[in-house]
Parts: structure tokens; sequence; C-alpha cells
């Protein structure tokens, strides 16, 4: 090192390279400064925002609304039967329906309705109420195999 700064040649580059290096450090340095005062101004902003505790206290400790606890009145809020099909029978009126995951063949006559089947596996529904109404025959059930 010595050899390089006896050159007059080399002066001023030597002090352009720490003059450079101090720069660098000071930036770093700054840099640092700024993003602690940051995170200080958004911890602070965040503590400044949140609510007071007895407002939280209030509001945890507060009834919950009915609808909430009352999962029948939800329920019954929205239009949930639907008439998948019709068919008037020997007098009477045969109705194919869903209802709440439920699928169910109603005879109604007149003001009288009877519950003929009900079901929620909707294919086995479906092949009943074709039976039903005399659009197919009916399947035997299939009998297992017996291994002998």
């Amino acid at each position: 090192m010595a050899k390089f700064y006896h050159n007059k040649k080399n002066r001023g580059n030597h002090d352009q390279q720490e003059a450079r290096a101090m720069y660098r450090e000071r930036r770093e340095r700054e840099n640092r400064e700024n993003h602690d005062n940051r995170e200080a101004r958004e911890n602070r902003e965040r503590r400044e925002n949140r609510e007071p505790r007895e407002n939280r206290e209030v509001r945890e400790n507060r009834e919950p609304r009915e609808h909430r606890n009352n999962r029948d009145s939800r329920d019954n809020q929205a239009i949930v039967t639907f008439t998948l099909g019709e068919k008037e029978l020997e007098g009477k009126n045969a109705q194919f329906q869903y209802d709440k995951g439920w699928y169910s063949i109603v005879d109604i006559m007149g003001e009288e309705k009877n519950v003929v089947y009900k079901s929620k596996n909707a294919q086995e529904a479906y092949t009943k109420w074709n039976v039903y109404i005399g659009r197919k025959k009916e399947r035997p059930q299939r009998a297992e195999k017996i291994e002998n």
C-alpha cells in the first residue's frame, strides 16, 4: 500500500476510493435509519388505529344476531321447494318434488297431501317416479352373486 500512495499519480485515486467508501457507508447508514423510522411510524399508526380495549370487549360479548342462531329461520328465507314433475293419475294429482336435499313423490287429493316416497338419492327417486307414473316398468333388484 505504501508504494501505491507514494506515487504522485495515485494519490488522487486513493482519495477518491476513500471518498467513495465513505459515501457508500453514509448511504447505507441513512437507508437503515429511514427503514427504522418507517417501521416506527407504521407501528405508531397501527397503535393509534386500534380500537380501545373496552369497545372491543363490548363487541365480543354482544349477543349474536337471531338469524345466526336460528338455522330454521335462515333456511326459510329462500324458496327451496321445486316441483320437478306433475301428472294426473286416477283422479289424483301426483307431484315429484325437491325440497332441501330430499326428493319426494306426493299424492295430492283436494287439500290433502300424502307422501308416497322420499329419498336423498336423486337417481333412485327419479326411477321410482317413472315407475309410479307408468312411464317405465319396475326393474327387479339385482341379486348379489353368491360364491360357492
